[in-house]
């Protein structure tokens, strides 16, 4: 599937008219070096462990390869000596934070990093463009710094970068309010009726959700405006959150219930409470609220827990 996504990425990039510029780097532009790699090229940073050999860059098995830019990277491209994961092939690389945000996907011999959502529900990417970091009420914060692992041994004849120039980036000022869930059996029905609600209403706040039926994603970032019911049986699980324009989001709130209209029973499995929301860096170290790339870490009262990647 790695190879579909770099195709379809690809074609969506060449569609699109970007505001940024590629920077690129070829191997027979740089000194020989052997060891640690560090090289800059129009304020783009490229740190690694290997061998620059004239011609080609060598990234070691088991190093990382990190690029750094302050004002941002959309996507980084790798042409490779090798094919596919084959030996010193792109296929041989791998993100280093894979989930949420950013995929990496190669084909032939070209890998590709590119910055976009994830969706694990149905195995798709879809790829941010240069209005995702400038609208003034829904940018996001432009990714400074990517970095790739080597699970063998790379070797690559150029590598661009592409870069953002005029990214104005939201700074979050404080956190939005948090929603809460209810449902109801139905009356009229053999099911639930929904119910997100923000008993701590901020100006501009919208409530999202999700809806899962046994296991497959059938609601994805949906705007919560009324009620809604559901009706078909299964094992559902809705996430829901609250955003607000220069805000925070809150923690996420969940409901796990089973519905079956053959017994006209709607039976509550668990509603999951909040219980505390505790937010780490990438190196593992806590913060006091997200900031950058985030994993957050939410316990519920009954004791369990989840963690999810996500970029403020």
């Amino acid at each position: 599937m790695k190879k579909l996504l770099f195709t379809l990425a690809a074609i969506l990039m060449a569609s699109t008219a970007f505001a940024g510029h590629w920077v690129t780097f070829e191997a027979e532009d740089f000194d020989y070096t052997s060891g640690d790699i560090f090289i800059e090229k129009e304020n783009v940073v490229l740190q690694g462990y290997g061998r620059i050999d004239y011609d080609h860059f060598r990234f070691y098995a088991n190093h990382s390869i990190t690029f750094t830019h302050e004002d941002g990277i959309m996507s980084i491209e790798f042409t490779c000596i090798g094919e596919d994961q084959g030996q010193y092939g792109p296929g041989n690389l791998e993100y280093a934070f894979e989930g949420q945000r950013g995929y990496y996907s190669y084909e032939g011999n070209l890998g590709l990093w590119e910055d976009g959502i994830y969706f694990s529900s149905n195995d798709t990417f879809a790829p941010y463009d240069e209005d995702d970091y400038s609208s003034s009420e829904t940018a996001i914060n432009p990714m400074q710094t990517v970095e790739l692992n080597a699970d063998y041994q790379v070797r690559c004849t150029k590598i661009r970068v592409y870069v953002l120039d005029n990214a104005t980036p939201v700074i979050p000022t404080e956190q939005c309010a948090k929603p809460e869930g209810g449902f109801e059996n139905g009356v009229d029905f053999h099911g639930v009726t929904v119910t997100l609600v923000n008993n701590e209403t901020a100006e501009g706040t919208e409530l999202h959700y999700n809806i899962t039926l046994d296991g497959v994603m059938i609601v994805e970032d949906a705007i919560y405006e009324d009620a809604f019911a559901l009706t078909v049986d299964g094992e559902y699980y809705i996430d829901f959150w609250a955003t607000a324009p220069d805000m925070l989001d809150s923690s996420h709130g969940g409901l796990i219930f089973t519905i079956d209209t053959t017994t006209g029973l709607s039976e509550v499995v668990s509603g999951k409470t909040v219980a505390n929301v505790r937010y780490f860096n990438v190196a593992g170290q806590e913060m006091a609220q997200p900031e950058g790339m985030t994993i957050v870490v939410t316990t519920y009262t009954d004791g369990t827990t989840s963690a999810a990647k996500v970029v403020k």
